[in-house]
């Protein structure tokens, strides 16, 4: 996609005062206009699926240093987002500087910019209300080594979106198929799969930190593969455990529900379609994301199919795991908690069309590997 050059606006977001002096901070906007789109349906898929698009599910709007003048900002959610604040974390500096505001950024815009200080004001104000001068970094830029990024923001959506840093998975796409003759794994993974992938794994990651979630799993008769009862100290654990998964290596299924062991995490095409949507309950079995998405997770937990941290079982009110991520699934759905709804996500029509995966949801849950 063309670029085109962006406008950077240097105004007052917030005042710090030392002495006299105002401390401004930049404004930038980041949409199509002047940044390239992630994950669109004419991007090479090595592109789509490269190392540089790895990111912390915590941190959707990831910025890196691409060298000690140049950083990077993307946002890997298929929103926009508004109002954030760019802090940054530099060795040897007390408290993080607010370098920058985003008053928008379109759903998976990513752009390449120089730091603002290199060629303009070097004060930069610091979430302790201090001041900091970076003009010791004019001339040599700052280390890529030396500094980390992270975002903060008032509105609901960005405090929804920080609140998956309890998470501390990082994602990344992947094609498992490469010579297209698997018949369990898409010949390719789209930027279609891809864009409602990236919803998806925040929802269901917003699912599991939900409070509501923590109460019904240690609430839930949770067994082992070899049978035995957890403990509720034991289900606290495992719930640490789930958190603490640091790799999805996140791929589309055709001919099986889904995929889950090690890293590997793969659904198919009718969860990527429904996961917006409210399910019926009532019915037993049902196939909402969470029947499946749970199910993979538990595999990726190190459970076989004769622990309930992956199929559920069909004696109330004790399911296990999939189950009880299928009530909170529900109870987000109805109160339109969710970060991603289909009111924000930006390609509505990524969702129209009759799914092909129909009966591999209901024949498929058994395909995957244990590690």
């Amino acid at each position: 996609m063309k670029e085109l050059l962006i406008l950077l606006v240097l105004v007052p977001l917030a005042s710090c005062s030392k002495g006299d002096e105002t401390i401004s901070i930049k404004e930038y906007s980041f949409d199509k206009t002047n940044s390239q789109l992630m994950f669109q349906d004419d991007e090479a898929q090595s592109i789509m699926t490269s190392d540089n698009r790895r990111y912390e599910i915590g941190k959707v709007l990831r910025v890196r240093a691409i060298d000690p003048f140049t950083i990077e900002v993307a946002n890997f959610a298929p929103i926009d987002i508004e109002n954030a604040v760019i802090l940054a974390e530099i060795k040897g500096v007390n408290s993080n500087l607010k370098l920058f505001k985003i008053n928008k950024i379109s759903a998976h815009a990513v752009k390449a910019i120089k730091y603002s200080f290199i060629d303009g004001e070097t004060v930069f104000s610091t979430e302790d209300a201090n001041t900091f001068d970076l003009s010791q970094y004019k001339e040599s830029g700052i280390p890529t080594a030396d500094i980390t990024f992270d975002f903060t923001g008032d509105s609901e959506i960005i405090k929804k979106l920080k609140s998956l840093n309890k998470l501390n998975w990082e994602i990344k796409y992947h094609d498992y198929d490469t010579n297209n003759d698997d018949p369990i794994w898409a010949d390719n993974i789209s930027g279609k799969d891809i864009r409602r992938f990236s919803g998806l794994m925040i929802n269901m990651g917003y699912i599991f930190i939900n409070p509501e979630f923590k109460k019904q799993f240690l609430s839930e008769y949770i067994y082992d593969n070899d049978g035995v009862t957890l403990t509720t100290s034991e289900k606290e654990i495992v719930l640490q455990k789930l958190f603490d998964i640091e790799y999805f290596k996140v791929g589309r299924c055709t001919d099986v529900a889904g995929q889950g062991g090690g890293s590997l995490f793969g659904l198919n095409e009718e969860y990527l379609n429904n996961y917006l949507d409210k399910v019926d309950r009532s019915k037993w079995p049902t196939f909402d994301v969470m029947t499946t998405g749970a199910h993979e997770v538990g595999h990726m937990l190190g459970y076989s199919h004769d622990s309930n941290m992956t199929y559920s079982i069909n004696v109330t009110p004790y399911q296990g795991i999939s189950e009880v991520g299928s009530r909170v699934l529900n109870i987000l759905l109805e109160s339109n908690d969710y970060p991603i709804s289909r009111d924000n996500y930006y390609m509505p029509d990524d969702f129209i069309g009759d799914s092909t995966s129909k009966k591999a949801n209901k024949l498929g849950m058994g395909a995957c590997p244990s590690n």
